[in-house]
């Protein structure tokens, strides 16, 4: 007789290409299931996405709300409502907080509450309002006030947890979760699979190649980035991200735009940066480069310090000079140096952050 397993509906603006997008993906494909028993459903209409075809092509449903602006919002919520009465799941689990804020209308109007638990998901830490409009703060502002409801909200930083308790969340709601890294997908490439990539950029295979992996955004602070490229003309920059096209030209930066192969990128560098001024959590990007192997210089946001440990460096927010002068440092190192950051980078992914253990604290949760 097959195993009876808990019906859940997640709740996510989209499934691009996101960190919470990505660890929603592992979460689900890396757990048992019976078909029929998971759903998820976007807010915004949802296109074409890797993460999309994946999951349909494991037998979950994927659903859209639709929400083309703010005009359709009253409309998702039923509609929303309607998904939840008909599916009847044991469990919503929203991510983000336009998700979160959504699920818990439409859970409310559903009539199925008493027999629905709500986890919430917090992805981001400190936000600068100012770069987002009136939407984002009146929605965290409404999520203050609702969060008591919500049974669980899973933070993915303890930076996150501590920033949104002082914005009026809930704070004995909260569980740390710190996300997962796929730490066989993303692992050390050999010398020749490292010379093929670069050579199909016109990279020399003894250039420092510097990786950034960020949206263009104003909290990736790429102003700050742009000051770094120009004080190191020696080495190369891969940037890689939505929008990154907007950058301009510049001699020693090669633009890669949304790229397919991250765990190749990463393991083609030499190093990974991240400049971000605010609102990071858990930033992916710096943890899934180091289980490659290689190791990160970052500024001080989220949980990065605890990300990094002593394996690489952490700045100060736009410290140029320091950006600059920790990329000098890696680049300076012997090679006996630079293959044992490049191990300790590695194993304390697999120490800390490894992704059986996400998803077994993101079970245990749900239970």
């Amino acid at each position: 007789m097959n195993k009876k397993y808990k019906r859940v509906l997640h709740v996510i603006p989209s499934l691009g290409i996101g960190g919470a997008e990505r660890c929603l993906h592992r979460f689900v494909l890396g757990q048992e299931y019976n078909e029929g028993s998971t759903v998820i459903v976007t807010l915004l209409p949802e296109s074409e996405s890797r993460v999309s075809k994946d999951l349909t092509e494991l037998g979950i449903s994927v659903l859209s709300l639709n929400l083309r602006s703010i005009w359709f919002f009253p409309i998702s919520i039923f509609k929303l409502a309607w998904m939840i009465y008909k599916f009847k799941p044991s469990i919503v689990q929203s991510w983000m907080h336009y998700a979160d804020l959504v699920a818990t209308l439409a859970l409310l109007i559903s009539g199925r509450r008493k027999n629905t638990r709500l986890i919430w998901g917090v992805r981001c830490s400190n936000l600068d309002f100012s770069q987002y409009g009136w939407k984002l703060f009146f929605t965290v502002k409404v999520c203050s006030f609702l969060s008591a409801k919500a049974d669980v909200i899973i933070a993915n930083s303890e930076a996150g947890r501590s920033a949104h308790v002082k914005l009026g969340y809930a704070s004995e709601r909260f569980r740390v979760v710190h996300n997962g890294i796929d730490v066989d997908k993303f692992a050390p490439i050999g010398v020749e699979a490292r010379n093929k990539f670069r050579a199909k950029f016109s990279i020399p295979e003894d250039a420092f190649i510097v990786v950034m992996a960020a949206r263009f955004d104003p909290q990736k602070d790429y102003q700050t980035f742009l000051r770094v490229v120009g004080r190191l003309p020696e080495c190369v920059f891969l940037v890689a991200g939505t929008d990154t096209e907007k950058l301009p030209r510049i001699s020693n930066v090669i633009k890669v735009g949304v790229f397919g192969d991250m765990p190749t990128l990463f393991g083609s560098a030499d190093c990974v940066l991240s400049t971000s001024a605010y609102g990071e959590g858990f930033p992916n990007v710096v943890a899934e480069a180091m289980a490659c192997g290689v190791p990160a210089v970052a500024t001080n946001v989220g949980d990065v310090s605890l990300i990094i440990g002593d394996t690489g460096y952490i700045t100060d927010v736009k410290d140029c000079d320091g950006i600059v002068n920790a990329i000098i440092s890696i680049k300076s190192e012997c090679l006996h140096d630079k293959e044992r950051r490049s191990k300790m980078s590695r194993r304390r992914i697999l120490e800390n952050f490894e992704l059986k253990k996400m998803i077994s604290q993101l079970i245990y949760i749900q239970s």
